[in-house]
């Protein structure tokens, strides 16, 4: 007799074998999907503090003002976009939700005479 075909037995072992492999591979390629997406947040977080930075080296003593009273001011995204220190759309990597650009904000806190830099975003 000449054999061309699997057997049913022959079928199911590959089939179990293959939701093995998928059942170790799923997990690992989950947990690269979400390391990824946090880090393209740091990466934008980063962005948008150099951003801020650069505005405020900028205009210290003109749209920044820190008194001894108060010495935080906040700057949105929107201000940051419209005056050229941010381009494009700026979207949660993990979620892909847009991020509000007039509520999601940089808090920059002076200390005598340096900054410390807050970065918050919120979605839409």
């Amino acid at each position: 007799m000449n054999k061309k075909g699997l057997t049913i037995v022959e079928l199911l072992a590959v089939l179990v074998i293959i939701g093995l492999i998928a059942l170790v591979i799923f997990p690992v390629v989950t947990d690269n999907i979400t390391g990824s997406q946090k880090k393209s947040q740091e990466i934008q977080k980063a962005s948008i503090k150099e951003a801020a930075e650069s505005y405020v080296a900028e205009n210290i003593g003109k749209t920044i003002n820190f008194t001894e009273a108060d010495n935080k001011e906040e700057i949105n995204l929107n201000t940051l976009i419209e005056e050229g220190y941010l381009k494009g759309n700026y979207n949660n990597p993990q979620t892909g939700k847009e991020y509000d650009l007039e509520t999601s904000k940089v808090t920059v806190t002076k200390d005598n005479n340096s900054y410390s830099y807050d970065v918050v975003l919120n979605t839409k």
